[in-house]
């Protein structure tokens, strides 16, 4: 099981964040620079049945994905921006909480950390006009289990994109 800000999940995913300047539309003309990043296989074994199993899915396959989740997943910076501010405050108000009872403990370092990651995503949304956050998952987020949800989690989790125009990290939820 892992503890997530308000619940305990036993499920595991990652979400992919994205930060672009320009239009809505122009997120996927970004990414396509980076589309080797996004050609991805996971695979281990032998599992219960003695089996090996292997995922892969295509950049062309995740962009589609991505692509088909804009509409209700990009949020205008501003917006976005203050929203990850009031998350943050509200993790420092968690961790306060529980300093007070036990000084670095699990819990207190999940909300410190959760509460850091807040405010450097809501830092770095200042300089963008669009954001999108996207879960991919074994089991758990958007997009979940298959080729799909199995490479983005595992292997997509690694994938950081850096630029004046294109900022894309990903928040790992387990």
């Amino acid at each position: 099981m892992k503890l997530r800000l308000g619940h305990v999940t036993n499920s595991s995913s990652t979400t992919h964040i994205m930060m672009w300047k320009g239009n809505k539309e122009d997120l996927l003309r970004l990414l396509q620079a980076h589309q080797d990043r996004f050609d991805l296989s996971y695979g281990f074994g032998p599992d219960y049945t003695n089996k090996h199993v292997r995922y892969e899915v295509s950049h062309e396959e995740v962009f589609r994905a991505i692509e088909g989740a804009l509409s209700e997943c990009a949020t205008p910076a501003k917006v976005y921006a203050e929203e990850r501010r009031l998350e943050a405050e509200d993790a420092r108000k968690h961790e306060e909480e529980f300093v007070a009872r036990w000084r670095d403990d699990p819990i207190s370092r999940h909300y410190r950390d959760a509460g850091v990651r807040h405010d450097d995503f809501a830092r770095r949304a200042d300089d963008f006009d669009w954001v999108a956050e996207i879960g991919f998952g074994d089991n758990h987020g958007m997009f979940c289990g298959g080729d799909l949800g199995n490479c983005m989690d595992y292997e997509g989790r690694d994938i950081r994109i850096v630029q004046d125009d294109l900022y894309y990290d990903t928040e790992q939820n387990r």
